[in-house]
């Protein structure tokens, strides 16, 4: 599928943040045009919103295991295939 510049740069911001990012932050970095993008990319199966709390069924001083802030925007694994794709045909 093809993702427009702009869109797979905001995809790719997404993914380095280990626990996603807030509409917020992207916001701020890109401008109120990345709110197309977002949906441009959730609407793909891109990203997604983290919707729920995972801290109370987590063990304690268990698994390092940590959960993303609620309304984070993070990256799916199709997400994460197409960044793959997008640095394999531009190396």
């Amino acid at each position: 599928m093809y993702i427009p510049e702009f869109d797979m740069r905001v995809l790719a911001d997404i993914a380095e943040q280990k626990y996603g990012i807030s509409r917020g932050a992207l916001v701020k970095e890109h401008g109120q045009e990345v709110l197309e993008s977002i949906n441009f990319l959730q609407s793909n199966g891109f990203v997604r919103i983290h919707e729920r709390d995972l801290a109370p069924f987590m063990i304690p001083n268990g698994i390092d295991c940590k959960d993303p802030p609620k309304g984070n925007i993070v990256v799916t694994s199709s997400g994460k295939i197409e960044i793959k794709r997008w640095n394999t045909k531009n190396s």
